[in-house]
């Protein structure tokens, strides 16, 4: 007889698909924005994606982790170092960087 497969669970194909995403993002071949691959340029990653146009902001930090590992796009961003990611003002440290206030 045939072996039957076991079906995940929703929530552990969210979860799988989660870790992915972040491996994704922090690991340095693709775009933590997009998730395209980025383009290689003499061996390394280029600093610009390709697709949707996003590029490092060094002067910008992470809202979750403080690193200054972030990505920005026109209206998206993302951290490379912990993969944080989403809208400019949920990833730019939230209400602190609207009002250009200092992180504490």
């Amino acid at each position: 007889m045939a072996e039957k497969r076991r079906r995940r669970s929703p929530a552990a194909a969210a979860r799988e698909r989660e870790a992915e995403e972040k491996k994704k993002r922090t690991g340095g071949r693709h775009c933590p924005v997009c998730l395209e691959l980025l383009p290689r340029l003499g061996g390394q990653a280029a600093l610009r994606c390709a697709f949707c146009g996003a590029h490092a902001a060094p002067d910008r930090r992470c809202g979750k982790c403080h690193g200054d590992r972030v990505w920005e796009a026109d209206s998206a961003a993302a951290c490379a170092a912990c993969g944080h990611h989403g809208s400019k003002v949920r990833v730019f440290a939230g209400q602190d960087w609207l009002t250009g206030k200092p992180p504490q």
